[in-house]
């Protein structure tokens, strides 16, 4: 219900260090302005839905 769109990116050296550092994965949130709303190394649905709901909210 968010318009929600997932990319998946392939792994490189330069995204490796920007983005995952240590984590072998990494889920990010970014907002329709480009600003990193959350970060996860493991979310769960109900996780982002929370999170998507704080951003809709304005918390």
């Amino acid at each position: 219900g968010y318009g929600m769109r997932v990319l998946e990116l392939p792994e490189t050296p330069e995204l490796r260090q920007r983005y995952l550092g240590q984590a072998g994965q990494a889920l990010y949130l970014i907002r329709p302005d480009q600003i990193v709303a959350a970060r996860w190394t493991e979310a769960d649905a109900d996780t982002i839905q929370a999170q998507l709901a704080a951003i809709t909210e304005g918390r």
